[in-house]
């Protein structure tokens, strides 16, 4: 209950915001799990040319703090969800960031991945205490502009 009151209690705009973060995370989700990354990846691309608002909206901040608070009630929010969903919220509103996965080993030896989203040098998204221990791969073609 303390939930809802609090979800009310915000401004207009953020509770918009909060629903698109919403929706695009659960859309990403079920993209991921239905359909091949590249092609999940191309959908995103286009449906964030086609409803664009160039440098209008809300900030990079208030993106950001969209998309980890949605995260914490779409079940399976995975770091590459959120990562591909802050980057097509953004890419919509005009703004540009880069997607970074990253591999590594953990103590048994065992392939772990982690994606996270960069912006003018900043983390906005998927920073881990120790983000250095993961090789970067090389860069995806740009899709999301």
């Amino acid at each position: 209950m303390r939930k809802l009151r609090k979800l009310v209690g915000l401004p207009t705009s953020d509770r918009r915001l909060l629903l698109k973060a919403s929706t695009v995370l659960c859309v990403v989700r079920i993209g991921l799990w239905t359909l091949p990354f590249a092609r999940v990846r191309r959908l995103l691309a286009k449906t964030a040319s086609e409803g664009s608002q160039p440098n209008g909206g809300p900030s990079v901040d208030r993106v950001t703090w969209a998309v980890s608070t949605a995260a914490r009630y779409v079940p399976r929010s995975s770091c590459l969800v959120q990562a591909l969903t802050i980057k097509r919220l953004l890419a919509g509103l005009g703004h540009e960031a880069e997607l970074h996965i990253g591999v590594a080993k953990d103590d048994k030896g065992h392939l772990e991945a982690h994606a996270w989203v960069e912006r003018e040098g900043k983390i906005l998204l998927g920073g881990l205490p120790d983000l250095s221990r993961y090789t970067p791969l090389p860069p995806l073609p740009a899709e999301l502009h």
